[in-house]
């Protein structure tokens, strides 16, 4: 019997090279023509782990439909090893408790076995989700084709899926805007028709003992740190702070004015524009009282051994002690305890953008007549050693090289290293003395290749 069955499956077989082949109908209009049922078996992948799974083994026990062990959280997978068979397709079935992840193009899986997910994004399966997914041979990778109750894909709901999780990480790449309990958002995060009609971002679990980090109120109180609070008994809305401090914003003959202060007067922009830091009463546009920082248009004097920032009437400014003009501002200069000038002579000087040390004439943007240090550095060296190169140079002979080497441990030519270590380098003399050996040592593999050239037509 098993004989006349294999011999009549061949005989279909060859027939539908050219015919399509119906089951329960006599009138196929495909290859293959199914009215019924189909049923697909699904096999467990036990190989797989809780963490990152590479190369994960669809050849050793071969289905159409895939899962896990139940009890499994927090898998991840890199990539599919299929034998690399063009057309095959599978799917991935997550019958665990947490989110699977599919991680695109990771390098942790043979290059033939990764995972093309279509977006650059890692598909995220999450809990009784699936994902179908076909290898292509031409760029040996697999590529997902749909799927179901998904992220990360581009194809949640039918539309685009712009909600992507990393880890413990969920973010939103998406262009557009964020709507809690509104239709329509109008900007990029929109909260409306909540409890109380208040928004409150809090660092702990909801409840009395919760703290607002940040939180707006029906009034228009908003809260730092603190309770978001309004006190209609005043006719004002606060912005209140976790240490208790408040600002005020007052209304005035129905109308706002431009009057902020904490409670305590600690902090106050009058009507009249001023500034006032722990002073009530600020005289300027800022006063700040024990910190002696007052700014004005006129000159301003103070107790001995205050410090300040004073502009004058003027054309200069001060810093320092009061009486003692520790520092000034001049048109054209910058002065420091009046002996110290920045400007028309001294030791820094600035003229045409460029700055000089230890020259009054700078070429460049800092020209240095001294020493200095620094991790890189154009220096001038001449005469540049493709003297070497000449046919007047004396090019010292190997055996005198290794002679004098042996006798000074250095080269020829080059400072010792204790030198070095004490006095420093000269950086072009050093460049130019370390060209000069390159272009020796370019000679002497020249000479010692001719010399081997000789040699290999003797051995010849």
């Amino acid at each position: 019997m098993k004989h006349i069955s294999t011999i009549l499956l061949f005989f279909i077989c060859t027939f539908a090279h050219a015919q399509n082949i119906g089951i329960n109908n006599t009138d196929p209009m495909a290859a293959l023509d199914l009215k019924g049922d189909l049923r697909l078996r699904s096999e467990t992948l036990t190989s797989v782990v809780t963490g990152l799974n590479n190369d994960v083994n669809l050849n050793t026990t071969k289905s159409s439909i895939y899962m896990f062990d139940a009890l499994l959280v927090g898998i991840q997978i890199s990539g599919f090893d299929g034998g690399g068979t063009d057309g095959r397709i599978i799917t991935i079935f997550n019958n665990t408790n947490g989110a699977v992840q599919l991680y695109n193009d990771y390098s942790t899986s043979l290059a033939a076995n990764r995972i093309f997910t279509g977006t650059g994004n890692t598909a995220v399966i999450y809990q009784n989700g699936s994902v179908t997914l076909r290898y292509d041979g031409a760029i040996q990778r697999w590529t997902i084709i749909s799927s179901n109750y998904t992220d990360g894909l581009g194809l949640s709901g039918g539309g685009s899926g712009p909600w992507t999780v990393t880890g413990n990480d969920i973010n939103n790449n998406n262009t557009g805007k964020v709507g809690i309990g509104v239709p329509v958002p109008m900007s990029k995060l929109d909260v409306a028709n909540a409890a109380n009609n208040e928004v409150t971002l809090t660092s702990k679990a909801t409840g009395t003992n919760s703290i607002a980090v940040y939180g707006i109120n029906e009034n228009g109180g908003v809260g730092v740190l603190g309770e978001a609070y309004s006190n209609n008994s005043v006719g004002g809305s606060f912005i209140t702070f976790g240490n208790g401090k408040a600002m005020k914003a007052e209304t005035v003959n129905g109308g706002t004015a431009g009057h902020f202060s904490a409670p305590n007067g600690n902090a106050i922009i009058t009507d009249q524009g001023n500034v006032g830091i722990g002073v009530p009463l600020p005289e300027e546009k800022l006063h700040v009282d024990n910190g002696n920082i007052r700014l004005g248009n006129s000159i301003w004097t103070s107790a001995a051994n205050n410090r300040l920032l004073k502009f004058g009437d003027g054309d200069y400014a001060t810093i320092g002690e009061v009486g003692e003009d520790n520092l000034q501002l001049f048109a054209g200069q910058i002065t420091l305890e009046v002996d110290q000038i920045f400007g028309s002579s001294g030791n820094v000087l600035i003229p045409l953008g460029n700055v000089g040390i230890g020259t009054t004439n700078p070429s460049h943007k800092l020209s240095v007549n001294g020493i200095i240090r620094s991790k890189e550095i154009l220096v001038e060296a001449t005469p540049w050693p493709d003297y070497v190169f000449s046919d007047e140079y004396n090019l010292q002979s190997i055996s005198d090289v290794e002679k004098y080497i042996y006798e000074n441990n250095h080269l020829p030519n080059f400072p010792k290293a204790k030198d070095i270590e004490t006095n420093g380098q000269a950086v072009g003399e050093i460049q130019r003395k370390m060209m000069e050996k390159i272009e020796e040592l370019t000679l002497y593999i020249i000479e010692l290749n001719k010399r081997i050239v000789e040699l290999e037509k003797d051995i010849r």
